[in-house]
């Protein structure tokens, strides 16, 4: 053993065999999460059409989609949170490079996810060997959540690759630079998605306790990283303040007074006893290992939100710590290694669950939980440098693990999903578009129904088959 600096590191031998193995399956991740962008999910979902309509005119006149001059959220017409700059400002720097098809803005959600892919690497490698941060890209790539999110073009898309990349300076030596750059990327993290600025705030506390226990807390640092946050955060502070991101939240929480009239009142008993029935439905076994999110735009559906693979390594590690204390008569092995981090991102999956549970809509919510789905990959990683050099045998199992896994679902997902999804992702609505492709306008029937339908979502799709300017679009709509 060797320490590290956040404590005692282990160093096992280096295992070829299941080095390659984890190569072999990381490059597996990389290819199928590039693959197939607009076969699975099928179609261009309305929420993504909007947000690339806002995008294009963003680019083409400094803009918002409803003409807004430069904004910094970018209204939807619908009731549902504003897109944020973290999207609408890096599509369009994107869409110059890679244009502006269905294809493109896809492509921009999965460059975040890889993205994402490498911070758990630089993470989990604070911590842990680096058979441990190989294997951590491996069962994250695996989750089933983050593989369907990292391939949509919707906000939430960017908050792992910058919640992680937070967390990772974050825990980097304290210094006033590496805590400029945490506050920035959290407070980013807490742009991208609304359920994300709880989160934020939740892990707060607890980061900085987890800093304190390991004496790296400094107070240069702190100021640092601290006033970073807010400077970066007033713009979504003042919006906040403001209500203009708060109709859909105050919308969806437990404690709107119409759901509350219809569950048993207001009394805080009775909305203590509602959140927690809402953070249970999020650890049901048909939630987590069988079935996942009831919507099949947030699941497949051919397995729970926590893949094969995370949950055997997950099982392996606890078992080898309940044997340590059973052996040992003693929690020390709870208190060295990588297993205090372990528990601490194992903390961090259940703080993660808050934001989901504190809303009444579609619980349980894969989506609203997306801050969650990191940790369970980064904590099963973390035991893994645990068990490692006693349990050899469990490298083979958890190879195991990832070869059946991927088997099964990656077929069914690109065969099987795009059938199931279609309705789901506006499939008809974009070949009804596309029936005018080339033309140089729309009948005046289309253009009503595009009316109705969702006005960003088609001038999107009218720039896209008409080859027209976001600029041309407002003529027609």
């Amino acid at each position: 053993m060797i320490r590290s600096k956040f404590g005692l590191r282990s160093t096992s031998q280096p295992n070829a065999s299941f080095r390659n193995w984890l190569y072999f399956l990381i490059g597996l991740i990389f290819v199928v999460k590039l693959v197939g962008l607009t076969v699975a999910p099928p179609g261009f979902y309305l929420d993504e059409a909007s947000g690339a309509a806002n995008a294009i005119c963003l680019k083409q006149t400094g803009r918002s989609e409803s003409n807004l001059l430069s904004p910094i959220f970018f209204p939807t017409p619908r009731p549902a949170a504003p897109f944020p700059p973290t999207l609408i400002y890096f599509n369009a720097l994107w869409s110059l490079l890679f244009g502006d098809s269905p294809w493109a803005f896809r492509m921009s959600a999965a460059f975040f996810s890889l993205l994402s892919l490498a911070g758990v690497y630089k993470l989990v490698r604070l911590f842990a060997s680096k058979e441990a941060a190989l294997l951590s890209i491996v069962l994250m790539g695996f989750s089933p959540p983050l593989f369907q999110f990292g391939r949509i073009a919707w906000e939430a898309s960017q908050t792992p690759a910058f919640l992680i990349w937070g967390m990772y300076f974050f825990f980097k030596p304290s210094t006033p630079k590496n805590g400029i750059t945490a506050g920035i990327l959290l407070g980013l993290a807490a742009y991208t998605y609304a359920p994300a600025r709880a989160f934020v705030l939740l892990f707060l506390p607890f980061g900085l306790l987890a800093k304190v226990r390991v004496k790296q807390f400094v107070w240069s640092w702190f100021f640092a990283a601290t006033l970073s946050f807010l400077i970066i955060s007033i713009p979504l502070i003042r919006a906040t303040l403001d209500g203009n991101l708060q109709s859909r939240f105050d919308l969806v929480i437990i404690t709107n007074p119409n759901y509350l009239a219809e569950n048993g009142g207001s009394d805080p008993l009775n909305i203590l006893r509602l959140f927690i029935l809402n953070f249970l439905a999020h650890l049901s076994p048909q939630f987590l290992f069988f079935t996942g999110d009831i919507n099949p735009r947030h699941s497949a559906q051919i397995w729970g939100e926590i893949s094969l693979p995370e949950l055997v390594t997950l099982l392996i590690g606890f078992a080898f710590l309940i044997y340590r204390f059973r052996r040992d008569k003693s929690v020390n092995s709870l208190k060295t290694g990588s297993a205090p981090w372990a528990l601490f991102f194992f903390l961090l999956f259940f703080l993660g669950l808050v934001p989901p549970a504190l809303t009444w809509e579609s619980v349980p919510h894969a989506l609203r939980g997306i801050c969650a789905w990191p940790f369970i990959g980064i904590s099963a990683a973390l035991f893994y440098d645990c068990f490692a050099t006693s349990w050899r045998e469990a490298k083979t199992i958890i190879i195991g693990s990832c070869l059946l896994f991927a088997s099964f679902f990656y077929p069914y997902y690109f065969a099987y999903y795009p059938i199931t999804a279609e309705s789901l992702f506006d499939v008809p609505a974009g070949k009804a578009f596309d029936e005018y492709k080339g033309q140089k306008a729309l009948p005046r029937q289309m253009i009503e129904r595009a009316k109705v339908y969702a006005v960003p979502a088609s001038r999107y799709h009218m720039m896209r088959v008409l080859g027209i300017t976001c600029a041309d679009t407002r003529a027609l709509l």
